[in-house]
């Protein structure tokens, strides 16, 4: 057994890794920097920036994207308002009972109920249909990759944060 060990560990060591000839160097190095630098670049943590810039501001006002009858949505930091495509936060104002389209977003979603009650009816293949309710004080997490049926029975506050932000291509409504 040791011959045979022996004789494949000295079989192996006839063949150096090591490029000898100067252009075989060169490419080495170059597949060896062209490499770190992709990995660095996926690997980095992309800092959110709000308004382009990575420092301590107000936001004044926020940027009312939703007005209907029914509801009011108003983005204080995400796409619309800020330019910032990590983190969307926005408060949302249900007036009366009412429903949002059926959606499976892209993003994850945290609610935080401030008045009234929010209804979720989740789904997901394979799994059975669930159905969560949230009032005041309570919060709610919507991983995405989940199928979701929002309903309102009545008047309802919330602030609404996803992960990344909220667009309208990444939301998923049916």
């Amino acid at each position: 057994l040791l011959k045979v060990l022996m004789k494949g560990l000295v079989s192996a060591m006839d063949f150096c890794p090591v490029p000898h000839k100067s252009r075989d160097q060169v490419w080495l190095a170059l597949g060896a920097a062209a490499g770190a630098t992709l990995t660095w670049l996926l690997l980095r943590r992309a800092e959110p920036r709000v308004r382009g810039q990575r420092q301590p501001q107000t936001i004044e006002a926020p940027c009312r994207v939703v007005d209907v009858k029914s509801r009011t949505i108003d983005e204080l930091i995400g796409n619309a308002a800020t330019g910032t495509p990590a983190i969307s936060v926005a408060q949302v104002v249900v007036r009366e009972a009412c429903e949002e389209p059926p959606q499976k977003p892209l993003f994850d979603e945290y609610v935080l109920v401030l008045e009234g009650l929010m209804r979720v009816k989740a789904s997901r293949a394979g799994k059975p249909e669930m159905t969560l309710e949230a009032s005041a004080n309570q919060a709610l997490f919507l991983p995405k990759g989940w199928r979701y049926h929002v309903l309102f029975p009545g008047g309802c506050r919330f602030v609404p944060i996803c992960i990344p932000a909220f667009s309208p291509e990444i939301a998923g409504q049916e």
